[in-house]
């Protein structure tokens, strides 16, 4: 599978305050590939509350279509995932994170999935 990727710094400012923007796409032969296509955007926007320069709000949707070696005449699933990573210190992160599955596994009559996480991130 052909694959591209990219992340831009869209804006900067002091206080460690960002914005970054990121893509992917894929696209490979589907007579032979489980995937044939998907794609992935988003952004990460980091400072945004005073005083919590170093935590990271996520939003990503991500698509993916799934060959009819897998679904019965093919079909798609699509992803919404909103996270917020939490700096407790220099090197302790809480990240909760909440996605939204639609469509889970390709299948049309699958009710939408809502899956919630929690990483702890340690660093040394």
């Amino acid at each position: 599978m052909q694959s591209r990727s990219r992340k831009f710094g869209v804006l900067e400012e002091g206080r460690g305050r960002s914005l970054a923007v990121f893509g992917r796409v894929g696209v490979a032969p589907d007579d032979r590939n489980l995937v044939p296509l998907c794609f992935d955007a988003g952004f990460n926007l980091r400072g945004i509350l005073p005083g919590r320069g170093d935590d990271t709000l996520g939003l990503g949707f991500s698509y993916a279509q799934l060959s009819d070696q897998v679904v019965d005449g093919g079909g798609d699933e699509e992803v919404v995932e909103l996270t917020y990573r939490l700096a407790l210190g220099d090197h302790v992160f809480l990240q909760p994170d909440l996605q939204f599955i639609i469509h889970p596994g390709a299948a049309d009559s699958a009710a939408t999935a809502v899956v919630a996480g929690l990483r702890l991130d340690l660093r040394y």
